[in-house]
C-alpha cells in the first residue's frame, strides 16, 4: 500500500479578500488546478463572514457542504427559503443556488465536482488525548487541519509527524487505502482547551446509487438546500455523505484562490 503525505505549514496558505469578508483555501485538486478557472474537481476552504449580509459565489457543476464553526448564519436562497445554522450544523446545497447569508460568522466548506463525494468531522482532544483514525476505504485523499494546539501524527506506515496551529496533513492513496493514524495532542500545548482540527474525507464514486438513504434531517428538495444538526445522512444528488459533527468547533483558515468564497 503506497500511502503519500504532503504537510503545508502556515506560512504557506494564502488568504484572500472577498466581498463579504476573507477566505483561505486549505486544499484543491488537482494541485495545479485554479479556483477561479474552475478547474478543479473538489476544493477545501473557509471563509470569515464580516459583513452582515453577503453572496455566495455561483458554482455551477459543484456541490457544497458548508459547516458553522463560529458566529450565526441565516441562509436565503433565491426562491426566499431560509435556513438558520449554528456553530456544529451543516447545510449542503449545489452550487449554482442563488444563496444569500445575513451574519457575521466563520465557515468551513467542502466544494465537489461531479463523480466525487466526501465528509467533514471535527475533533478536539484535550491535552495528552489519543485518538485512533481510520479512513474509509473508499477513502483517497484524507486531510487534517490543526486548528488549535499541537498534535503528532503517526501512520500505521511511514514517519509521525507534528502539527502546530494552522498547518495540514494531507494524505492521498490511489489504492483508496490510507490505513489507519494514531493522533496525539501534545501535553505540552499552552492551550488548556486542548487540540482542535477540521478533517476532510474525499472519494470518487464509481456507480452513484439512484437514491440514498436518510435519517431525521430537515430539507427542502425544491430548492435542494439540506440542513443537518447532528450525524446524518443527506439525499443529493444520487449521492450521499455522512457528516459527524464533534464538540466544541472552531474554524481553519484556509487559502482561497482569488476572492470567491
Amino acid at each position: 500500500m503506497s500511502v503519500s503525505i504532503r504537510v503545508t505549514r502556515r506560512s504557506q496558505h494564502r488568504t484572500s479578500a472577498w466581498s463579504g469578508g476573507e477566505t483561505t483555501e486549505l486544499a484543491i485538486f488537482p494541485r495545479d488546478s485554479q479556483y477561479a478557472a474552475r478547474d478543479f474537481e473538489w476544493r477545501v476552504s473557509s471563509a470569515t463572514v464580516t459583513s452582515e449580509t453577503s453572496e455566495f459565489t455561483r458554482l455551477p457543476g459543484y456541490s457544497r457542504l458548508l459547516l458553522l464553526l463560529a458566529g450565526e448564519l441565516r441562509l436565503q436562497s433565491a426562491d426566499h427559503h431560509e435556513m438558520l445554522l449554528h456553530p456544529g450544523e451543516q447545510c449542503s446545497f449545489q452550487g449554482d443556488t442563488p444563496m444569500t447569508s445575513y451574519g457575521l460568522a466563520t465557515d468551513f466548506n467542502l466544494m465537489l465536482g461531479p463523480g466525487w463525494g466526501g465528509n467533514l468531522t471535527h475533533v478536539v482532544l484535550a491535552p495528552g488525548e489519543r485518538h485512533a483514525w481510520h479512513p474509509a476505504d473508499t477513502t483517497q485523499h484524507a486531510l487534517v487541519y490543526c486548528r488549535q494546539g499541537q498534535v503528532s501524527i503517526a501512520p500505521a506506515h511511514g514517519p509521525t509527524h507534528n502539527l502546530d496551529t494552522g498547518d495540514l496533513m494531507w494524505a492521498t492513496s490511489d489504492a483508496r487505502r490510507l490505513g489507519s493514524f494514531d493522533i496525539v495532542s501534545e501535553s505540552n500545548s499552552q492551550s488548556k482547551e486542548g487540540w482542535r482540527s477540521a478533517r476532510v474525507h474525499v472519494h470518487h464514486h464509481r456507480n452513484a446509487p439512484a437514491t440514498a438513504p436518510h435519517r431525521r434531517c430537515s430539507h427542502r428538495d425544491k430548492q435542494r438546500m439540506v440542513v443537518c444538526p447532528r450525524s446524518s445522512q443527506l439525499p443529493w444528488s444520487g449521492t450521499h455523505y455522512h457528516i459527524p459533527v464533534g464538540k466544541g468547533i472552531e474554524a481553519p483558515h484556509i487559502q482561497v484562490g482569488k476572492g470567491g468564497r
